[in-house]
């Protein structure tokens, strides 16, 4: 048996120099033979995760219209740039 770790974070610019961190880490114990599998398959969990907590973070709550626009416009900005670098 081999303990797998694996994790993923993000930080996203609130401006003002201020960041929200968010951060998953999973762990499992597997066979050898399962280990490369099974570490894809916790990263992919954890990215996943992440991403889920940081667009419900950026989701304008009803009293937080103005503050949760501004978070989507500046995610929307890090997923272009990050559109425009996977084709460089």
């Amino acid at each position: 048996m081999i303990k797998i770790t694996r994790s993923f974070s993000r930080k996203v610019n609130l401006g003002n120099f201020q960041t929200a961190d968010f951060f998953c880490s999973r762990e499992l114990e597997v066979e050898q033979k399962d280990a490369t599998q099974t570490s894809k398959n916790l990263h992919d969990l954890c990215e996943l995760d992440v991403m889920d907590s940081i667009e419900k973070y950026l989701t304008p709550k009803p009293c937080d219209t103005k503050l949760g626009e501004k978070f989507q416009e500046e995610y929307a900005k890090r997923s272009e740039i990050d559109e425009i670098n996977k084709e460089l």
